[in-house]
């Protein structure tokens, strides 16, 4: 894994972490999944949508799992 990825994932650990803790209405996007799942969840979407950034990879990520 190159230094990009890793960066990339400590990102949108950071963020869904964030969601969660400032989430309102119970929102955490992290609840119940282990990282291999968010990371593949993550890579999928990034491989449909190669124009797309990792910040909305991590939106669309929150958005499935608001809980």
């Amino acid at each position: 894994m190159g230094v990009d990825a890793i960066s990339d994932e400590s990102w949108v650990t950071g963020f869904l972490s964030g969601v969660g803790f400032v989430g309102e209405y119970g929102a955490d996007p992290l609840n119940g999944m282990e990282a291999n799942g968010v990371w593949a969840r993550i890579d999928n979407y990034c491989s449909a949508n190669p124009i797309k950034d990792i910040a909305d990879a991590a939106g669309q990520f929150y958005f499935a799992h608001p809980r």
